[in-house]
């Protein structure tokens, strides 16, 4: 595509943006976003949170902004090593500058909230089938 090159840089102002705007999100080093042929790309991103899969589970069961959330995949399972990525997450970007803009701050907001929730003693604990949140 002749507007690929143009499409990355401009993708790299809006990730150094992201990351302006969300104070303690970090983008893998070891990782660098990789680019398919769908109009998108993924990369790890480190999270201000101790257990990602937790703060996933949150957005998904607990959390909503104006009747939206976002999903993140928890970058643990990527690792072969024990206790890597336990903070991490793989986050999938779309090249429509709206749904970015969005999805950034429903993000921002799920952080803010997970941390007030953690806080007075949320936790997800999951048994199988069965769920309990508290």
């Amino acid at each position: 595509c002749l507007g690929a090159n143009l499409a990355r840089m401009e993708l790299g102002t809006v990730i150094s943006r992201i990351l302006q705007r969300l104070p303690g999100l970090q983008l893998d080093p070891d990782e660098p976003p990789t680019f398919g042929s769908n109009a998108g790309i993924a990369s790890v991103a480190r999270l201000p949170v101790l257990d990602a899969e937790d703060f996933a589970r949150f957005l998904l069961t607990d959390f909503q902004k104006d009747g939206a959330t976002v999903m993140v995949a928890p970058a643990q399972g990527f690792y072969a090593s024990p206790g890597l990525g336990a903070s991490e997450v793989r986050i999938a970007y779309v090249l429509k500058e709206g749904d970015l803009r969005a999805a950034v701050s429903i993000l921002a907001a799920g952080l803010a909230a997970y941390r007030e929730a953690v806080a007075r003693g949320y936790r997800f604990y999951s048994y199988g089938d069965a769920m309990l949140i508290l």
